[in-house]
C-alpha cells in the first residue's frame, strides 16, 4: 500500500516539536483526514516536507503509537491504527487487550460525541466548575458522593466521606499497596493483573501466587500462603479478572 500524502498543518507553538507533531497528528485523525489502514509518510519523507529532523519525526510517530493512534510494522510502516486505539494494523486479526478504550462503532462518532460534551461544558460556565473545581486542595462531596453511589451494590453502601479519589486505577493500586503492603508481599492468582505486576515490582514487594482453577483463587491454598507470614496483601478480581475476563461464582466467593 503507497503511503499516504498526509501533510500535518501548523504545528502548535510552546512544546517540543515532536509532541506537537503528534498532536496534530491526533487531530487528523479525529478529524478523519487521516482514517484507519492509512499508511503515514516515511521518516524521511515526512522530515524532508517539514524541515525537521529524522529523530524528530520518529519521536512524533513513538508519542502516537503510545497513545495507541498509530502502529508499526518492520519493513511495511506505520499504520493508522483508530481514533482511540481500538484497530490494530491492517490485515491483523488480533486485539490489544492491554488498551482499554471507548468501544467505536460504525454509527458512533468520538470526535462529535466529545464536540458536543465540551460545547455543552462552555455554555455552562457553572457545569465547568462542578467538573474541575477543587475546594481547598480536597475532593469535591459532590463528586465523591457520585463516587458512592457508583460503586454502591448489594447491601455495600460507603459513606462518601469513606471514598478516596483518584488519578486512575493504576494510581489507586499503588496507593493501596503503599499504604497496606509493606514489608510483606502481595498474594494473587498466577495468571494476574499487569497493573498489579508492575505496581509490585516499582516498589519491591513480592508477589505470591496462590493456586486457583476455573472459578478463580482456591481458598485452602490462599490459607496456605497467609499461615507462611509472608504476605500481607490478598488481590482478588472476582469480577472481569484481567486478564482472563472470568468471574467468581458466588460460592467461591463466600
Amino acid at each position: 500500500m503507497p503511503h499516504s500524502q498526509w501533510v500535518p498543518g501548523p504545528l502548535p507553538e510552546g512544546r517540543p516539536t515532536y509532541v506537537g507533531l503528534a498532536d496534530v497528528l491526533a487531530g487528523d485523525i479525529a478529524r478523519g483526514r487521516l482514517r484507519t489502514g492509512d499508511r503515514l509518510p516515511p521518516h524521511r519523507h515526512l522530515a524532508r516536507t517539514l524541515g525537521v529532523t529524522v529523530g524528530t519525526v520518529a519521536r512524533a510517530y513513538a508519542e502516537a503509537e503510545r497513545r495507541g493512534l498509530v502502529g508499526g510494522e518492520v519493513g511495511r510502516g506505520t499504520f493508522v491504527r483508530s481514533g482511540f486505539g481500538l484497530a490494530e494494523a491492517p490485515g491483523s486479526t488480533e486485539i490489544d487487550l492491554a488498551s482499554l478504550h471507548p468501544p467505536i462503532t460504525d454509527d458512533v462518532d468520538p470526535a462529535a460525541l466529545l464536540g458536543a460534551t465540551l460545547g455543552a461544558l462552555a455554555a455552562d460556565p457553572g457545569a465547568l466548575r462542578s467538573v474541575v473545581g477543587t475546594e481547598h486542595g480536597k475532593d469535591l462531596p459532590a463528586h465523591r458522593a457520585a463516587a458512592a453511589t457508583w460503586v454502591a451494590h448489594a447491601g455495600f453502601r460507603p459513606p462518601p466521606e469513606r471514598v478516596v479519589l483518584t488519578a486512575g486505577a493504576q494510581h489507586a493500586l499503588t496507593a493501596l499497596l503503599l499504604a497496606l503492603a509493606a514489608p510483606g508481599g502481595v498474594a494473587t492468582t498466577p495468571l494476574t493483573n499487569p497493573g498489579l505486576i508492575a505496581a509490585a515490582r516499582q516498589l519491591a514487594l513480592p508477589v505470591l501466587a496462590v493456586e486457583s482453577d476455573e472459578e478463580g483463587m482456591l481458598p485452602d491454598a490462599l490459607a496456605d500462603v497467609c499461615a507462611s507470614g509472608q504476605v500481607s496483601l490478598v488481590h482478588l478480581q472476582p469480577t472481569l479478572a484481567n486478564p482472563s475476563g472470568r468471574g467468581m461464582p458466588a460460592t467461591r466467593r463466600a
